[in-house]
């Protein structure tokens, strides 16, 4: 069981499974909210308490308009499987994970005022070292797996709402629970 996001455009319908969140925090490095930032409408809507809503054409056109700078480069440097676990978001939940990161948090809190700025590496972990602590906890996924769920499903976003102001049509996006 688990929640899957919806688009509909007319009789179109897109399901992007349960990356709904997942994306919405790369596109945003927001854990759930909505900003002036158009990316943040994506899933948000107008009202991030609802959880269906409808994007009318002019804020589908200043979506798309943000969307085109969101390359598949771009979508790399910002997704971090790493935080994605940190931040708790769906559907990257796993309790013990989530202690061995606030654990390593706490860990370099602690020790934060004993080092130098040349030291300080080894409490600001780095995209790189992120990701060997990741491979370390063996989480049963790698980050390149879980990039590439995040980005055909951001593609599949971006060919929808292209399709959608080419036609003049609004959009609705609701999370559906999902019964396996």
């Amino acid at each position: 069981m688990g929640f899957c996001g919806i688009f509909e455009c007319g009789k179109n319908t897109l399901d992007i499974d349960k990356s709904w969140h997942a994306i919405h925090y790369t596109l945003t490095g927001k854990v759930w909210s909505r900003t002036s930032d158009p990316l943040s409408w994506i899933m948000m809507g107008k009202n991030p308490q609802e959880k269906e809503h409808q994007l009318d054409l002019g804020e589908i056109k200043d979506i798309n308009i943000a969307l085109e700078a969101v390359t598949d480069e771009v979508l790399r440097e910002k997704f971090s499987l790493y935080d994605l676990f940190a931040k708790d978001i769906y559907p990257y939940h796993n309790e013990q994970i989530k202690e061995q990161v606030e654990a390593l948090q706490k860990l370099g809190q602690f020790f934060q005022p004993f080092l130098d700025d040349t030291k300080k590496y080894m409490v600001d972990f780095n995209q790189n070292k992120k990701r060997e602590i990741l491979t370390k906890m063996n989480i049963g996924v790698t980050e390149d797996e879980e990039f590439e769920y995040i980005l055909e499903y951001t593609r599949m976003i971006k060919d929808f709402f292209k399709e959608a102001e080419l036609k003049n049509k609004s959009i609705n996006f609701k999370i559906k629970e999902e019964v396996d």
